[in-house]
């Protein structure tokens, strides 16, 4: 099984990303169509980054059965580690500050913990 876990962990985080495409694909239609303020702007993305690291931490914590708590904050953080990269490497500013870095940490950490803990 130890041999397969990084396997199954891209795994989940390929699916973190496709949950995320598609999310954002919807908030971009919804802020075209409903022409949302900034405040829902924001709430929307935190939304997808929540939802991104919770199903994939759910069906985590359901494949592995022990330490679901343990597996479901890896995909969080996991997650939050690739947003970082790549925000670095688009040079976006990681997160437009130490404020919203921290609280995009802590929401795919929170997500992560419970949905393992959850599924």
């Amino acid at each position: 099984m130890s041999r397969q876990i990084p396997l199954f962990l891209l795994k989940m985080l390929f699916l973190s990303f496709t949950v995320t495409t598609a999310l954002l694909l919807l908030l971009a239609f919804l802020l075209y169509r409903l022409r949302w303020d900034s405040t829902l702007t924001e709430a929307g993305v935190y939304a997808v980054y929540f939802l991104s690291c919770f199903l994939p931490a759910f069906l985590a914590g359901k494949a592995m059965r022990s330490r679901r708590l343990l597996w479901g904050l890896a995909i969080g953080l996991l997650y939050f580690l690739l947003l970082l990269a790549a925000s670095a490497l688009m040079r976006t500013g990681l997160f437009a500050g130490i404020g919203r870095l921290l609280t995009v940490l802590g929401i795919c950490a929170a997500a992560g913990a419970l949905g393992g803990v959850l599924g």
